[in-house]
């Protein structure tokens, strides 16, 4: 904010009410969308990694969200969208986790589910990634099966 700009209350009441949520009710989502036990494996990853790491990882995500969006005028089975699926995969698999709950975070983040304050959701991102994704592991499936064929 500088000085000379009227001030956003809406704004500084919402940094307000977030720097008041302690981490717990932060992940809130989440108690409601998993299972205990995959609440829990969730929190064993989350301890594995320092804050560090979960800041670095989260930067990227944004960065990749971003990067994603900047080319949502290209065909998501381009080139283009080729690299992002790949980049996308890449950044996915930095954190392990069990294909259930990757594929159950994903919904949850195709849905809006996860909050704002998580990921910003943005349907054409979701749309254009998912699209990218789909034509990058069909082609992926089929280098293996040509791989695998006796010549």
């Amino acid at each position: 904010m500088d000085d000379n700009s009227p001030l956003n209350w809406q704004m500084v009441g919402h940094i307000i009410g977030l720097l008041q949520l302690d981490e717990n009710d932060k992940r809130g989502w989440q108690k409601n969308y998993y299972t205990l036990d995959e609440y829990n494996e969730l929190a064993q990853v989350t301890l594995r990694n320092s804050p560090e790491f979960w800041q670095k990882n989260h930067a990227k995500w944004v960065a990749l969200f971003k990067e994603v969006g900047d080319h949502l005028d290209t065909d998501p089975e381009s080139d283009t969208g080729m690299y992002l699926a790949e980049k996308w995969l890449d950044l996915k698999n930095e954190v392990p986790l069990s294909p259930e709950l990757q594929k159950k975070g994903w919904e949850a983040f195709q849905k809006g589910e996860m909050p704002q304050e998580v990921f910003a959701y943005d349907p054409k991102v979701v749309d254009y990634i998912t699209k990218a994704i789909a034509k990058y592991k069909r082609e992926k499936n089929s280098a293996c099966i040509m791989e695998d064929t006796p010549v």
